[in-house]
């Protein structure tokens, strides 16, 4: 993938927008300053301006206008509508008052005004059009956590379900500069002045386009046609705008990110890029990302999305066949039978599953097929074939019993589920090496050397063991938890690193529901201008939503030298 270019490096610093040079962020977390405007008469840009070649100046529109065509972008199977010049021109306008009303650190992204602006533009056009997304991350995030919103105190009368709010504005621009390609540096503070001035900003805006923004009927109309008919690969493609496109859902550089995994296994299969169709590898990425365990603000399955979606439009049905909905990542499987319009596969645990045969696509060969690696997934009574798949004339090798339990997720999760009751419920271990880790969960945990001998190992480790996620092991952050069983705690420790465990993405949700039943990071803190009381409760009250949030895969961009 062609690296980002960044059309602001040729500005000097100093113009609106564009600050000076200003201290490195420190972790634990950020809090966010935001300097006001220069005056009127600073006329660095003009003086930039001149110095940027024809080039330059176009790299800089180019990465800054939102047109009309990037907004359709933002639409499912890219619909395109007659309300898509509105909310380009919103977004502009949004961004082009952020630039000239605000001014930010440079260590933050360039992007962000424009990322903001697209997310506010999207949350206009969710409310206004009645999507029901918005609607769905908060009726999501209320059923989870008893509240409306995170951070944020939203239990008043002036909050309103079926009306723009502050609150809601505040997350968003949050939410944003998290996952503006800072996700494993920096948290920003959700109290930060950036967050702040951007929201009250933003807020304003709305509040004037509210009664002028004409609705994407053709959208609506598309999700409501998908949701009604509930035929999987539809369904699949609004999973795919939610996780891949959607402003409110989706983080930035999803697309990019995409297309170089796409080159990336093109370029591994084949060797001959230029050889490839390259639609086909992206296909698989989209159909692979569709369905990622981990999406949205709320770190959770995208069905969870799409369910709550068909609850407000009272499509009850569709919504139990989504909770039901399961996923099986590529393992090879056994062709075992041809039956109707069916496949008979069988796993390598010799569980055997009934996968629609249509679900392969046309031309697939089976009277030669042995074994198929492919991912399946399970959506009401069906299974389908998710994506691309491998196949073999050989038959599968068989494995010991270990090695098959890996291959298939019920079989490992069930495994868990008895240590954790065999432990009284409990879910969190320090253990000196990775023995102690096999005598816990009762499997061979090991690392081999290059000569095949196991790497003998007693550095601390803490084992979670998730009914969920099966079982995660991590290195270098067993010193944060203040836990009468670790003897490892170090406060010094904990409060430099237990931010950034929460960040690691790694922390299953009934693990996260287990830490923060038992207060076991206590000195989880991030940087707050209102002070570290503020920086600390912050954390440790919203420590579930912050361990989920940042489960959801966060790409940053890459940029040319």
């Amino acid at each position: 993938m062609k690296k980002r270019i960044n059309p602001f490096d040729n500005i000097k610093p100093g113009m609106p927008g564009l600050p000076a040079a200003s201290a490195k962020p420190v972790l634990p977390g950020m809090d966010l300053p935001v300097w006001p405007p220069l005056p009127d008469d600073h006329d660095d840009l003009d003086d930039s301006l001149d110095d940027m070649s024809d080039e330059d100046i176009n790299a800089l529109l180019d990465e800054i206008i939102v047109t009309e065509k990037d907004w359709t972008n933002t639409h499912p199977n890219m619909i395109k509508c007659g309300s898509d010049k509105f909310y380009a021109r919103f977004a502009n306008s949004l961004q082009m008052l952020l630039v000239m009303e605000c001014r930010l650190p440079d260590e933050v992204s360039y992007d962000v005004y424009k990322e903001v602006s697209l997310t506010i533009a999207a949350y206009l056009e969710d409310f206004v059009s009645g999507f029901g997304v918005w609607n769905a991350i908060r009726s999501i995030y209320r059923k989870t956590y008893g509240r409306q919103l995170p951070f944020f105190d939203c239990e008043y009368s002036d909050y309103f379900d079926d009306d723009i709010n502050i609150e809601d504005v505040k997350f968003l621009v949050w939410q944003t500069f998290c996952r503006i390609g800072h996700t494993y540096e920096t948290v920003y503070s959700p109290g930060s002045m950036a967050v702040e001035r951007f929201a009250q900003i933003a807020y304003d805006e709305l509040v004037e386009a509210v009664d002028k923004a004409p609705e994407a009927k053709r959208v609506d109309d598309y999700i409501r046609k998908v949701l009604r008919k509930g035929d999987f690969f539809e369904v699949r493609d609004i999973a795919k705008w939610l996780v891949c496109f959607n402003k409110l859902t989706s983080a930035p550089y999803v697309f990019e990110d995409m297309l170089a995994e796409a080159e990336n296994i093109a370029n591994s299969t084949s060797g001959k890029l230029q050889n490839v169709d390259m639609g086909v590898f992206f296909y698989n990425v989209t159909c692979t990302r569709s369905l990622q365990p981990y999406s949205g603000p709320l770190g959770c399955h995208p069905s969870v999305y799409i369910a709550e979606m068909c609850r407000q439009r009272g499509l009850e049905d569709l919504a139990c066949r989504l909770d039901r909905l399961d996923v099986i990542p590529f393992s090879d499987f056994e062709v075992k039978e041809i039956k109707g319009g069916h496949v008979i596969l069988k796993a390598p645990d010799g569980v055997e599953y009934n996968v629609v045969k249509n679900s392969f696509g046309p031309g697939m060969d089976f009277k030669s097929a042995k074994t198929i690696l492919a991912s399946i997934v399970r959506f009401g009574e069906e299974w389908y074939q998710n994506g691309l798949c491998t196949v073999s004339g050989e038959v599968i090798d068989k494995e010991d019993g270990l090695r098959e339990m890996t291959y298939n997720s019920t079989k490992m999760l069930e495994h868990v589920r008895k240590r954790i009751e065999v432990f009284g419920g409990r879910k969190v271990f320090y253990c000196a090496g990775l023995r102690a880790v096999s005598e816990i969960t009762g499997l061979k945990y090991s690392q081999k050397k290059d000569d095949g001998n196991e790497i003998e190992s007693n550095d601390p480790v803490v084992l979670f063991l998730s009914e969920t996620d099966g079982m995660v092991v991590l290195r270098d952050y067993t010193e944060c938890f203040k836990d009468k069983a670790n003897p490892y705690y170090d406060k010094k420790v904990a409060e430099d690193r237990s931010l950034a465990l929460i960040t690691n993405c790694t922390i299953p949700d009934d693990v996260a529901v287990y830490i923060a039943d038992n207060k076991l990071l206590p000195d989880a803190s991030m940087a707050a201008s209102q002070g570290k009381r503020y920086g600390k409760k912050i954390v440790q009250d919203n420590l579930r939503f912050l361990c989920g949030f940042f489960r959801t895969p966060d790409p940053a961009p890459e940029y040319e030298d």
